[in-house]
């Protein structure tokens, strides 16, 4: 088949698309495939244009044909991987990365596209190999030690993690992805003075320079210098957990003499405005007409602060629930006793949770509900309840901003959530949490410990096993139980 005019007619098909003539590269393809419907070339080159031109069902469809005709061609296989990839199918693309690496063709490139995969599947111990490879052929490939970083932590193993961020950085010294992945395996390890440095990489990163940039322009920066009768302006630089576990910290700099500008989110302004500390709140970018000496972005706070693992600061609780917006609220949980609150989903593809640990499963959440005499309330936000939790009480449209949620949640007995801006809200509130856990948390609640100094009020349930929320359940269920009885038994 490969005949001297079938090389010309290929030779011009390419030079077409190369050109970017699609259409007419695929009318020249399509001839050539009626004409050799098994020739695997064709069939591979008419699939690539039809991805080209988004028409990804076909373009699969025409390599799937190729890869019968020829099922040892590394191309098709290649085209195969990346459409399965585009189609969010990595367990697909992932077989077809891994017949590439069987022909012989493991390059770095590759490696760490399969070890993507398995990172979008959840698999950190079959990306690590992967990762260790790339690392061994080309150690200057930033990607790879972030990636394999990234994995030994999701397992557990945080001080081969911190090991290999700081090979990286050898060889990458400026990279500020290894420097900030470093810092959350230090304070996840209890090292905070260490690690508080590291995280001061943050303001590095492109985004935070821009939206530093943007709000605070050219007001300078806290360093420790005397706040005596100083105007500083405090930025929430990351998540509503982090705001809210934070914040904490705004008294403090009230006792060194400053008046406090607490600049957030609109979704905390209301609840912030309450907040010991904090003389005003701003949610706009105009902060020309505020007279500020200094600012400083609110996570920055504890490395300045000397925060370290036995004292985080801070009274708890240390936000409060408006009393007016509780009474409007209270109607809801009239004739109900023993009130618990459930939050089962953190942020989709949150930055800080590749491997997405942050939610469970809601069909695990129905062995709670076999706890007798416990009313239940959703609190998703924004969410229908899904089937399994449809009967139960949803508080999901009434939390417009963090002020309602904290007058909702006040007026609950417990809070049990996945690691989410609702743990740390509850916490914050002072009332008492159950607070689920991957086995490879965020840094905050360490590796082994039932408890926190961050929230007195907080317990946590562990995985002990990657991914394993069957188990993290029924100890839930069993100390709810118990909790319930002992509720029921002390109640007058």
């Amino acid at each position: 088949m490969e005949t001297a005019p079938t090389r010309q007619r290929l030779a011009l098909a390419a030079q077409l698309r190369n050109s970017g003539e699609l259409r007419q590269a695929e009318a020249l393809y399509q001839a050539m495939v009626n004409e050799f419907p098994q020739y695997a070339p064709t069939l591979y080159h008419l699939g690539m244009i039809k991805r080209q031109l988004g028409d990804l069902q076909q373009a699969l469809h025409l390599l799937q044909r190729a890869v019968e005709c020829n099922p040892d061609d590394p191309a098709v296989h290649g085209g195969l991987a990346l459409i399965r990839k585009e189609q969010g199918d990595v367990r697909e693309a992932s077989i077809h990365f891994q017949k590439l690496l069987d022909l012989g063709h493991g390059s770095v490139e590759l490696l760490c596209l399969l070890g993507d995969c398995h990172i979008d599947m959840g698999e950190a111990d079959k990306a690590i190999p992967h990762f260790q490879q790339a690392t061994a052929l080309n150690p200057a490939m930033e990607e790879s030690w972030i990636n394999l970083g990234l994995c030994l932590n999701g397992l557990g193993k945080l001080q081969e993690a911190i090991d290999c961020y700081r090979q990286g950085l050898q060889h990458h010294p400026e990279s500020v992805p290894l420097h900030i992945n470093l810092a959350i395996a230090l304070l996840s390890a209890g090292q905070y003075n260490a690690g508080w440095q590291e995280y001061h990489w943050r303001l590095k990163l492109p985004e935070v320079v821009q939206f530093m940039a943007r709000v605070v322009g050219d007001i300078r920066l806290w360093q420790g210098e005397s706040l005596e009768d100083a105007h500083i302006l405090v930025v929430s630089d990351q998540g509503y957990g982090d705001a809210l576990n934070f914040v904490r910290y705004l008294p403090e700099l009230k006792a060194l003499g400053a008046q406090v500008t607490f600049h957030c989110p609109t979704s905390l302004a209301p609840l912030m405005r309450e907040a010991p500390g904090v003389d005003q709140v701003t949610s706009n970018s105009d902060l020309e007409h505020f007279p500020f000496d200094f600012f400083i972005p609110l996570s920055s706070l504890p490395r300045l602060l000397s925060i370290h693992g036995g004292n985080v600061g801070g009274r708890v609780p240390y936000l409060f629930a408006d009393p007016g917006q509780i009474s409007h609220w209270s109607p809801l949980f009239e004739g109900t006793r023993l009130r618990v609150g459930i939050t089962w989903r953190g942020q989709p593809l949150h930055p800080n949770d590749p491997f997405r640990r942050r939610s469970l499963p809601p069909q695990l959440l129905t062995s709670l509900l076999k706890v007798t005499g416990v009313t239940f309330f959703l609190l998703q936000p924004g969410d229908e309840p899904p089937p399994e939790l449809a009967g139960l009480m949803n508080l999901g449209p009434f939390l417009k901003n963090f002020a309602d949620t904290a007058a909702l949640v006040a007026q609950l007995d417990l809070i049990i959530s996945i690691d989410t801006a609702m743990a740390h809200l509850a916490g914050a509130l002072g009332k008492p949490v159950w607070t689920m856990l991957p086995m490879a948390p965020d840094w905050r609640w360490g590796r082994s410990q039932k408890t926190t100094p961050w929230y007195p009020n907080m317990t946590l349930f562990r995985q002990t096993t990657p991914g394993d929320w069957q188990q993290v359940m029924q100890e839930i269920s069993t100390a709810l139980d118990q909790w319930a009885n002992q509720q029921r038994t002390t109640s007058p």
